[in-house]
């Protein structure tokens, strides 16, 4: 499933190389960068097939792992904008028509479909109709039971609707509705506390074996709202923004974080963070900014770094004033010369990173003195774009290979010994080992 497993975690049950290179290419769609698509999800790989869906298509593809042949397709009545869920032969996801549908792995035909949405109402949406009541397309599978979220916030068109769905048959076995909205006067049910709002945007479900975390709103097996919850990784923003926005980054931790009024920086400097993170249940490995300071991002701010942490480890910090802070988890080892990492996947004691290669110290410099052209054609991938290995002890890199377009965000997998990339050109990239 997306990000391999309910916790989210980008840890895969397989062994990376230490050297990769291509096996195949398949082009699937989507628009060049950087006009706004969102082209190819991260690909899902079970039972030597990949399941990649092509966002604005509203169409999941399934390819051979070997070499890339189309097996079929399936075309949904709006956009997937998501990773597909692959659980006892069903491919299952939602769309941004308001459905969730179900579909058999071994040919594609559909086996069942779910209104996720109250009433079926459209509006229009980046050049497209969609439901007021979108579901997005990884839809988490947890104790054999199918949970999907449909809608866009919990203050509009009556708030956000949680399904449990039983996934051999498209049962509804319960419903929640999060709203903050009082339905009679239209105030918010919970007054604002520190700048921040009780209610929150719709985002990718996710677990950990026993909670159904949405951010930091929990739900227990029964699909009940529950107030205590554990420590999980999940973004304010969500996991699909891809927005290179200072308060867009992703943590380790539990709780609702400060957001407004710099409060948004407080998870940060509290808990491992960063603009992608891989996490396991003794490490953190990410890639974002060494600290959150301030509000301006990219170099004219704080340095960036790709990085391993010991979660059961704590660091120490004086702030201003002399204010002292302890933050869970210490680094292991750091890079501050990484690319900038769009995409990244843990496996077998080795990271596999990719994105554009970045300027480093080279990038202030030209910031500083106004020669912005030059910075932004790094970041756009102008200067190269490059899938690196590294060791997950130390960061050692171990080996890299040239891409010719932008990964996706978050557009990488893991399985059977080879990596599985998405790219912005609408291609799906296949690497394997290679002797050295």
């Amino acid at each position: 499933m997306y990000r391999h497993d309910s916790a989210r975690s980008g840890v895969a049950a397989t062994a990376i190389p230490e050297a990769v290179k291509p096996a195949w290419s398949v082009p699937i769609g989507g628009r060049p960068w950087p006009e706004r698509s969102r082209g190819l999800t991260q690909p899902a790989v079970a039972d030597g097939r990949v399941f990649v869906a092509s966002v604005d298509a509203h169409t999941v593809h399934a390819l051979s792992a070997e070499d890339g042949k189309e097996l079929w397709r399936f075309t949904a009545g709006g956009r997937v904008d998501s990773t597909p869920t692959i659980h006892k032969g069903m491919v299952l996801f939602g769309s941004a028509d308001g459905w969730v549908y179900a579909v058999r792995a071994s040919d594609g035909a559909l086996a069942w479909r779910f209104r996720a949405a109250p009433q079926e109402r459209l509006v229009g949406a980046y050049g497209q109709l969609e439901s007021i009541w979108p579901v997005h397309g990884a839809v988490l599978v947890q104790n054999d039971t199918l949970y999907a979220l449909a809608g866009r916030t919990s203050y509009t068109d009556g708030g956000l609707v949680l399904y449990r769905i039983e996934p051999a048959t498209g049962k509804e076995l319960s419903r929640t509705v999060l709203y903050h909205l009082n339905p009679d006067t239209g105030e918010q049910l919970v007054p604002e506390a520190r700048f921040n709002m009780e209610g929150t945007t719709s985002d990718i479900l996710s677990g950990d074996g026993e909670l159904v975390y949405l951010k930091y709103f929990g739900f227990d097996r029964e699909g009940k709202r529950v107030e205590a919850t554990k420590t999980h990784l999940f973004s304010i923003t969500g996991f699909l923004g891809e927005e290179w926005f200072v308060r867009n980054y992703w943590f380790v931790g539990a709780g609702m974080p400060g957001a407004g009024w710099g409060g948004w920086a407080d998870a940060a400097n509290a808990n491992p963070f960063g603009r992608i993170l891989c996490v396991t249940p003794d490490a953190v490995y990410g890639y974002g900014r060494q600290r959150v300071m301030g509000g301006p991002v990219g170099h004219k701010a704080d340095a960036y770094h790709l990085y391993g942490l010991d979660r059961h480890a704590t660091t120490e910090s004086v702030g201003p004033k002399g204010k002292k802070a302890t933050k869970q988890g210490k680094l292991l080892w750091q890079d501050t010369a990484s690319l900038t990492v769009r995409a990244m996947v843990l496996s077998g004691g080795r990271l596999a990173v990719a994105g554009p290669v970045d300027l480093g110290q080279r990038a202030e410099e030209l910031l500083a003195f106004k020669n912005e052209p030059e910075a932004l054609a790094a970041f756009e991938g102008k200067k190269g774009i490059r899938l690196r290995i590294v060791g997950a002890a130390d960061g050692k890199r171990l080996s890299e290979c040239e891409l010719s377009a932008m990964p996706a965000f978050d557009g990488m997998a893991a399985a059977g010994g080879r990596l599985y990339l998405a790219t912005l050109d609408g291609k799906l990239h296949c690497f394997k080992g290679e002797a050295r």
